[in-house]
């Protein structure tokens, strides 16, 4: 377990340290994403005049019997940038959390059952600008759940809309 928060942080030491600032415009975008570690929802995202770009995302989800909400931060660096397509590598966190409604036999009456994930992770990237305005990002991250001690390979999509 240590291993993994280990290379958790030199991949964020890596984002952190290699960022160089140039004279760009800050630019943010606003839309939905949906992954393991960025979270499934509305989603903000600020690119910093430098090669950083960071990316808020939650959403609320409610029925008779269920809530769901999710919160996920993502932490992307900027490898290569073309005019319309941005590479980067990226590492992050997501919080979920749902709440069911479980019959329980030997209270005979309903009762509630919680379950948190807060999965963390680190991939690449592509960003594909289309109309000058709207960006479609694919990830492809190593994610890892705590839960059940395992380290997949998923992918995330977003899709913002850019504005200044």
């Amino acid at each position: 377990m240590r291993f993994k928060y280990s290379l958790m942080g030199v991949v964020l030491s890596f984002l952190l340290y290699s960022t160089s600032y140039s004279e760009e415009e800050l630019s943010q975008g606003l839309g939905f994403a949906a992954g393991y570690i960025s979270g499934l929802g509305i989603s903000y995202k600020v690119h910093t005049p430098g090669k950083l770009c960071l990316q808020f995302t939650g959403g609320v989800w409610k029925t008779k019997k269920k809530l769901s909400y999710d919160l996920g931060f993502l932490l992307q660096r900027t490898l290569h940038r073309t005019e319309n397509i941005r590479f980067y590598i990226l590492t992050g966190v997501g919080y979920f959390h749902r709440r069911e409604k479980k019959w329980d036999e030997g209270l005979k009456k309903n009762r509630w059952e919680d379950h948190t994930d807060l999965n963390t992770g680190f991939g690449l990237g592509i960003e594909v600008i289309r109309y000058s305005r709207i960006g479609v990002g694919i990830d492809g991250e190593f994610t890892y759940f705590p839960d059940d001690d395992q380290i997949l390979f998923l992918p995330e999509v977003a899709l913002h809309y850019y504005f200044k």
